[in-house]
């Protein structure tokens, strides 16, 4: 329902969220006094890079911040890395570490989806989540119906399934003349469990309900054994 889409994209709202990234390089100095003079080299017209080399000792490896968001950063430096323009360069900004000259190289700006742009997703969301709780209901009601002694074809019945029917299929899940099954059997016909369990079933015996891949489950019965051919 329309309620149910709303409410599931409010819940999941922040998964629908690209915050903005920035790409930053920057410099950390013991002295405040320190940072101040590279600032005022970066003022006068030298490159970041070369204000980092001759005060620091710093390539563009120990410079680099890389692409961040504003979460990525503490306090008072995340406040001045995002409100800095393209290609600006701060003042000395203070933190545990030290004194920081940040350079902003390029900003990547985040999307906020609204409802109408991820309604196709959402939707699918909620009908497999639907179709899985279905599965398991009718899993409740065929391992209750069996419970009473109901044959396979009543529990089937019951939940509005059929039983179908493998006719002369091997340990290995092979077919008379030896080749795999296929069609609707083909995944079944490859289940170890399923395989496992039809070899240790007595005759005419019913297996538990038991759970397969993919939220699928199975219950079976041998119902005819035929000798290995020469």
């Amino acid at each position: 329902s329309e309620d149910e889409v709303t409410q599931a994209f409010d819940l999941r709202r922040n998964e629908f969220i690209t915050p903005e990234r920035r790409q930053i390089r920057q410099m950390v100095f013991g002295e405040e006094a320190e940072a101040n003079v590279a600032y005022d080299q970066l003022q006068s017209g030298k490159s970041f890079e070369e204000v980092a080399q001759a005060t620091l000792g710093w390539n563009d490896d120990d410079t680099n911040l890389g692409l961040v968001t504003k979460e990525d950063l503490d306090g008072e430096l995340a406040n001045t890395a995002f409100s800095a323009d393209q290609g600006s360069i701060n003042r000395p900004v203070a933190s545990v570490f030290g004194y920081h000259l940040l350079l902003v190289e390029e900003i990547q700006p985040g999307e906020e989806l609204n409802l109408g742009d991820v309604r196709p997703q959402i939707e699918e969301t909620l009908r497999n989540e639907k179709a899985i709780d279905l599965v398991y209901d009718l899993v409740n009601q065929l391992e209750d119906t069996l419970g009473t002694g109901a044959t396979l074809a009543e529990a089937a019945a019951s939940i509005n399934l059929s039983v179908n029917i493998i006719t002369d299929i091997d340990a290995n899940g092979r077919d008379i003349d030896g080749n795999l099954m296929e069609d609707a059997f083909a995944d079944l016909a490859s289940d170890s469990q399923f395989l496992a369990q039809g070899w240790e079933l007595e005759l005419e015996e019913i297996s538990q309900l038991i759970a397969s891949t993919e939220d699928s489950f199975f219950v079976l019965q041998t119902i005819e054994e035929k000798l290995a051919r020469p």
